[in-house]
C-alpha cells in the first residue's frame, strides 16, 4: 500500500470518488463565500450574528484573505486529491482551530452566539476531513488478503 508521510507519521494513501471531490469543491465555495461575506464592506456576517464589523479592518481583511486562501487550497485539493493528504490535514486542523478560536471569545462574552453557531459547520468539515483521510481503505483489506494468501 503507498503512503504519505507527515512528520514521523506515515498515512495511507487514499482511493477517491466523485463524493470525495465534491466535498472539496463544497468546502471551496463554503470558504470563498465566506470570505465575501465577512468583508466589513458586505457585512453579511456581521448582520447575521448581531456584530458590528470592526473600525480598524486590518485584521478582519487578513482573516478574510487566509479564509479565502484555504477555499483556494481546497479547490485545488478537489481536482486532484491524491498527494494532497497533509494539506488535508493542515485543513482539518485550521477548521477546528477556527471553532476553538471563536467559542473561546465566545465563553469570555466577547462574540454572540450566532458566531458560534455559524463557524460550527467549520466542525462538519473537519470531520469529514479527518473521515476522508482515516477511513478504512479497499486497497489496503485487499493487501492484507494477498499476504496472507501467499
Amino acid at each position: 500500500m503507498a503512503t504519505g508521510r507527515i512528520g514521523m507519521h506515515q498515512l495511507p494513501t487514499t482511493q477517491s470518488s466523485g463524493a470525495d471531490r465534491a466535498l472539496f469543491f463544497v468546502a471551496a465555495a463554503a470558504n470563498l463565500f465566506a470570505a465575501y461575506a465577512f468583508l466589513p464592506s458586505v457585512g453579511i456576517v456581521w448582520s447575521m450574528v448581531g456584530m458590528s464589523p470592526p473600525e480598524n479592518t486590518l485584521f478582519v481583511h487578513f482573516f478574510v484573505l487566509f479564509v479565502a486562501l484555504f477555499g483556494c487550497a481546497y479547490f485545488w485539493i478537489a481536482l486532484d486529491v491524491s498527494n494532497k493528504r497533509g494539506l488535508i490535514l493542515i485543513s482539518a486542523i485550521g477548521k477546528t482551530s477556527a471553532v476553538v478560536v471563536v467559542f473561546a471569545h465566545y465563553l469570555t462574552g466577547s462574540v454572540p452566539l450566532g458566531l458560534v453557531v455559524l463557524l460550527s459547520g467549520d466542525l462538519v468539515f473537519a470531520a469529514l476531513f479527518l473521515r476522508f483521510l482515516y477511513r478504512p481503505r479497499v486497497d489496503a483489506q485487499v493487501s492484507a488478503m494477498e499476504q496472507l494468501v501467499n
